[in-house]
């Protein structure tokens, strides 16, 4: 596993998406207005022109027309999923929930489909554009003539894959069945006359769904797909459906690519471990490919003499590439060393120039001669909600790609600085009442085993942009996450596996605190007055260990054993006077069928299942701990978070019962109940709470009167499209100072940044 994919696992379970109260109106005059508006949105899909003098450039906010050169010509006005016909004429797409087809010159409309394209996934040309198809979720495909615009036909495809391919001369798409188990070759003529594939496989294991690919002369179909532990390829007579060849297990493990020469005489076989020129009926192997490691894409040049790949070289570091092969030799004619890792992989239509895109949504033109890139376009996506304020909140660091932090001033939109890394950012923290940045930083977890490369700690000055230091970890454990004290003058710099190292910004030492190498890292806070540091490990969900530490003598203070987490969630906080370490307890509906270490039970049975209850976990004398715990009732479904106020004076629930609670944290008695709100997030000052529900605009609330104040339209678009993160973000209080990831306050709680779909929006008051 890669580690932006570990990383965007940590980060979403903190994701904030905020909706409207019910039982509220939006305030008449806004409170909060957009100050500064970064990328144009992750990129999702590129097509490239036939001509190769334009190129479309899907994201998730719209489409970008650009030329050769990749500057501006366009931004056509509410249009997504758009593609150029093959002839380069056309271009289809959606538009206020109708396929239309526009002049690719003139950009005017041609045409307006009839059909409602609101469930849309994805259009399709025939390859002699004379063609459209359309799938939409339900499995439903239509195909409509392009030069009449009459339907012609509709079929039903498997709704678990949105693969369906027409055959190179137009006249035949094949598609997968609902069920999945058959493929289908529909004759677009006489569609009554389809031809069905069979998709067992010679073993009998199930391998439904994959890829299908035709062969450029229309007469066979490859089919690859993965099974339990190996891959599978199989291909097809198109005439009759007869299985012509399967090959599964080692000659083939791992199947990422394959790819048919022009001239349909060779077959490219690209995976982990290498790459392979095969006989496209055969699959005998004629050459095998030299400094082929891991070949996540392979494109073969028009004329079919040249391939291009990407992929990654695992040695001692991870090294990706773009490698350019001779196809009649297996020689790597060119090699081309990457810091981004390629997505997707385009040659121009004189074969010069190769078009990437990488994973941080960053558009690249190479030379494929000198290997030289001739042109890029980092404006795009911004890939992780990796966000920083300074103290005022007059300036945002952005990592908006995989290397580059930007500094940006928000009153002037301006941008500040650029700090450049060496590898992949993973946080950024601003010192408090201070100019140093630190950043954190490390290449791809290699193994999934929790051990990166080039993992470091850099600190840099903000006013002159120069770093000051830059310290590896020598044991190259991956990072899980940054804290600043409140003074600034401690950095705590946690590890997957449970080290903790605390630099002193007086002495410039690095002190590793304790080692739980066995260990998960739960949480990690500094009291008020910065003089202690407590940290929360465990062993998965079953065991906690609470170590406390003087971060003026490094010595460890006490370390309690708590028994395990039993059937409840806990969440955190120090008591205003440093003293205190206190810890809420609420059940879960997994907690009643087993997912937390319970067994199945009946909730009815157990009065305290709407309950949470609070009481001291630090100091460990049992004289210092609260007489009795503080009960929260007033739920009538699970809790799904509970959050103190920054101030330690209040705490905030919400529920299964789309309510959110505030109650006095001293004596547990209720405060506010806000309607339809299944998440919120404090102000660092304490005076405002933003309460959402999910897939809904964002309302700021008076903390303790519930008035509100603002509604704006800030709709996280990870949590809309996939409700079941509500549940996820119920881990949340295990951080007890992690920013939250896709919406953040400023420290001087007058402003809002939020990343949503690649976008980063600051809303504030513009005084």
């Amino acid at each position: 596993m890669k580690s932006y994919l570990l990383r965007s696992a940590l980060l979403i379970g903190l994701i904030v998406s905020i909706a409207l109260p019910a039982n509220a109106q939006p305030a008449q005059n806004h409170y909060y207005q957009p100050l500064l508006k970064l990328g144009r949105g992750e990129i999702t899909s590129i097509d490239w022109q036939r001509s190769s003098e334009k190129i479309l450039v899907n994201t998730t906010t719209g489409v970008w027309l650009y030329d050769d050169q990749l500057r501006d010509v366009a931004h056509p006005e509410n249009l997504t999923m758009a593609n150029f016909s093959p002839n380069g004429k056309l271009i289809v797409g959606r538009r206020n929930n109708k396929i239309i087809l526009l002049d690719a010159d003139s950009l005017q409309p041609v045409e307006t489909f009839p059909d409602s394209a609101d469930t849309l996934l994805d259009i399709k040309w025939s390859p002699d554009s004379n063609k459209i198809a359309g799938l939409w979720k339900n499995g439903q495909v239509v195909i409509w003539d392009a030069t009449t615009y009459r339907r012609l036909f509709v079929f039903w495809q498997s709704t678990e894959t949105n693969t369906f391919a027409w055959s190179p001369d137009s006249t035949k798409i094949v598609a997968f069945d609902p069920g999945g188990n058959t493929a289908s070759i529909w004759q677009i003529a006489t569609p009554q006359k389809r031809i069905v594939l069979q998709l067992k496989t010679k073993s009998k294991e199930s391998a439904s769904g994959g890829d299908l690919i035709w062969s450029p002369d229309s007469s066979q179909i490859l089919r690859t797909a993965r099974l339990t532990d190996k891959a599978l390829l199989q291909s097809w007579n198109v005439q009759n459906g007869e299985l012509l060849h399967e090959e599964e297990g080692n000659s083939i493990s791992s199947v990422m690519r394959v790819a048919y020469r022009p001239d349909g005489q060779s077959l490219i076989i690209a995976f982990w471990g290498g790459m392979q020129l095969v006989h496209p009926r055969s699959f005998q192997k004629s050459r095998e490919f030299d400094q082929s490691y891991s070949i996540d894409i392979a494109r073969w040049s028009p004329d079919g003499r040249t391939i291009a790949g990407s992929g990654d070289e695992w040695t001692t570091t991870r090294n990706l590439f773009i490698n350019l092969w001779d196809a009649s030799t297996g020689k790597v004619v060119k090699h081309i060393p990457t810091h981004g890792e390629a997505t997707s992989l385009f040659w121009s239509a004189d074969g010069q120039r190769l078009l990437t895109v990488n994973r941080d949504s960053v558009i690249r033109l190479w030379d494929v001669n000198n290997g030289v890139v001739i042109t890029e376009r980092r404006d795009h996506g911004l890939i992780t909600p990796t966000i920083a304020w300074n103290t005022d909140g007059s300036k945002i660091a952005v990592a908006d790609t995989l290397d580059t932090v930007r500094i940006w001033d928000v009153k002037t939109k301006r941008l500040a600085l650029t700090l450049k890394n060496t590898s992949d950012i993973i946080q950024v923290a601003w010192q408090p009442n201070g100019n140093l940045l630190a950043v954190a930083s490390q290449t791809a977890d290699a193994g999934g085993i929790g051990i990166a490369h080039d993992v470091s700690i850099r600190l840099w000055n903000t006013d002159n942009g120069q770093n000051i230091l830059t310290d590896p970890l020598p044991d190259r454990s991956l990072i899980a996450h940054l804290l600043w004290s409140s003074d600034g003058k401690h950095l705590v710099i946690t590890t997957v596996n449970s080290k903790v190292i605390l630099w002193d910004t007086i002495s410039q030492e690095f002190t590793t605190l304790a080692d739980f190498s066995t260990l998960a890292l739960f949480a990690a806070s500094f009291s008020p007055d910065n003089t202690k540091l407590f940290i929360i490990v465990g062993v998965c969900c079953s065991t906690e260990l609470f170590a406390v530490w003087n971060t003026q003598t490094k010595e460890q203070i006490k370390l309690k054993h708590d028994g395990g987490l039993g059937l409840s969630y806990p969440s955190y906080t120090w008591d205003r006077s440093s003293k205190k370490v206190l810890r809420a307890d609420w059940p879960t509906l997994s907690s009643y069928i087993g997912g937390d270490g319970g067994g199945p039970r009946d909730p009815r049975t157990d009065p305290n299942r709407f309950k949470a209850q609070i009481h001291s976990v630090y100091p460990v004398d049992e004289s210092a701990l609260m007489s009795s715990p503080l009960i929260l009732q007033g739920h009538t479904d699970f809790i799904s978070s509970l959050t103190w106020s920054p101030d330690s004076r209040m705490i905030a629930t919400t529920s299964a019962d789309k309510t959110l609670h505030t109650w006095d944290a001293d004596t547990g008695k209720p405060l506010l109940v806000i309607g339809n709100a299944e998440l919120m997030a404090w102000s660092p000052d304490s005076r405002l709470m933003a309460a959402w529900a999910i897939g809904g605009p964002t309302r700021i609330v008076e903390a303790t009167t519930g008035k509100t104040l603002d509604t704006i339209d800030m709709i996280n678009g990870d949590i809309q499209r996939n409700p079941a993160y509500t549940y996820t973000i119920q881990w949340a209080p295990y951080a007890l100072d992690m920013p939250y990831g896709a919406t953040q306050w400023s420290p001087d709680s007058a402003k809002i940044a939020h990343v949503a779909d690649g976008i980063l929006t600051v809303w504030g008051r513009d005084s």
